[in-house]
């Protein structure tokens, strides 16, 4: 199969399957570059243990091994919580360990924003001195945030214009934090500090929004990347499909009891590369 060196498959869509299983379906599918996921609420459970460097350079040594290199690492957390500190530090720490260019992470919640201002400064330093960019994402949640959508996420990064914190936009959150957006308005925002977007895509259901692959549901990522790729330099796309998980329109998450099937997952995500190559415009 012809290498996919263009595209970053989040790891996220095999929650509930052994990593070697992710591992060896990505690399099968041509892909090169992957985002491994440690999201409370959005993952298997984890404590904050996990993040051993030892762990990180034997996560390291599997995708190397299957050809695959970590190209960011998805840890959202809330950054101005009391602990939110010291729990990007280690995620940084974790990363650079991964061989990651970034973790993705959520900014904080606008009950946060004070402290959130007084850290970002002291963990803009450390990512430069591991080597790791801290990118922050919109949420999905319905929770008013330091960062709600393009707009403000644009106007905070024109505050902080240094290489080592950037922004990581998934206009799917919008479709459970802030309904009222159009996705492709909203992204029309988009401009320096834009470094990658997370590209999942979903469906309601009547009840809830069911993530898909990229070409099934409503967002219309055609005119939504017809904007991203003209940015200079273009953001990395990073395909996310957490198919365990649904969000009730207010945004809360609700995560299926059991893994989602490999050979679904497998069909997404080719689906999802299909559609990609054949519309990124570079």
């Amino acid at each position: 199969m012809k290498p996919r060196e263009d595209f970053t498959v989040s790891l996220a869509a095999f929650d509930g399957h052994p990593l070697e299983t992710g591992v060896e379906t990505v690399a099968a599918l041509g892909v090169k570059l992957v985002e491994p996921a440690l999201i409370q609420g959005y993952t298997d459970p984890f404590d904050e243990d996990v993040f051993s460097e030892a762990r990180a350079r034997k996560i390291r040594r599997q995708f190397e091994m299957a050809g695959l290199s970590c190209s960011a690492f998805s840890a959202h957390i809330d950054v101005g919580a009391p602990d939110g500190g010291e729990q990007l530090l280690s995620r940084l720490r974790f990363a650079a360990e991964l061989g990651a260019q970034r973790v993705v992470t959520n900014a904080a919640k606008a009950e946060f924003r004070k402290t959130f201002i007084e850290r970002i400064d002291e963990l803009v330093r450390e990512a430069e001195s591991v080597g790791v960019l801290i990118a922050l994402e919109n949420p999905g949640d319905g929770q008013p945030n330091v960062i709600d959508n393009a707009a403000s996420a644009s106007a905070l990064m024109r505050e902080y214009p240094t290489p080592w914190l950037g922004l990581n936009y998934d206009p799917g959150n919008l479709l459970t934090h802030q309904p009222h957006l159009d996705s492709v308005t909203d992204a029309m925002h988009l401009g320096p500090g834009l470094v990658s977007m997370h590209l999942k895509n979903a469906l309601f259901n009547g009840e809830r929004w069911r993530f898909t692959a990229l070409n099934r549901g409503t967002i219309d990522y055609e005119s939504i990347l017809a904007h991203a790729d003209t940015l200079s330099p273009a953001p990395d796309y990073s395909i996310e499909l957490p198919l365990r998980v649904s969000r009730a329109p207010g945004g809360k998450p609700y995560r299926d009891r059991d893994p989602v099937p490999i050979s679904t997952i497998r069909t997404a995500l080719e689906e999802s590369l299909q559609w990609l190559e054949e519309h990124r415009l570079r």
